[in-house]
């Protein structure tokens, strides 16, 4: 029997077929949770401290994180939710940095690249995450040295 682990890398080698096909769907809306929002300019509703992905990508880029969403069925929990969510961002917020008008393509497999990085964190017992996050702040950002003073 697989464990979820086969089964969310296969389904991250699907989609980042999907990706480079030239045919992505587009999710019906922006996407937004976990303190994280997705939108075409950051000119919407946003909380304090949430994390904003803007890029003219909104809507493929929704429909990514709502199927990277289902593939990590079983293993985001209301523990790691943040940590998950929070870094599927930061990919693709360093990608927008080098490449603001960035292609739809690069853009896409980059955020499933830090989902194969998730993915094996997980299987090694090694993925860190907060319970709780102000300000956005990820386990990440404190294991590379983030000052909170």
């Amino acid at each position: 029997m697989k464990t979820d682990f086969d089964q969310t890398e296969k389904a991250l080698g699907q989609l980042a077929q999907q990706a480079t096909s030239g045919n992505v769907p587009k999710a019906k809306e922006p996407w937004g949770g976990a303190k994280v929002v997705i939108d075409f300019s950051a000119r919407g509703y946003r909380a304090p401290g949430d994390c904003h992905v803007v890029t003219r990508h909104a809507l493929e880029l929704s429909w990514l994180v709502e199927e990277m969403q289902k593939a990590f069925k079983g293993l985001i929990t209301f523990q790691n939710k943040f940590e998950f969510y929070g870094r599927l961002a930061l990919a693709a917020n360093c990608h927008l940095e080098i490449q603001a008008d960035a292609d739809l393509q690069p853009l896409l497999l980059t955020v499933i690249g830090e989902g194969y990085q998730i993915l094996a964190e997980m299987r090694q017992g090694a993925f860190q995450h907060l319970i709780v996050t102000t300000n956005n702040v990820l386990a990440v950002d404190l294991a590379n040295g983030l000052d909170l003073s």
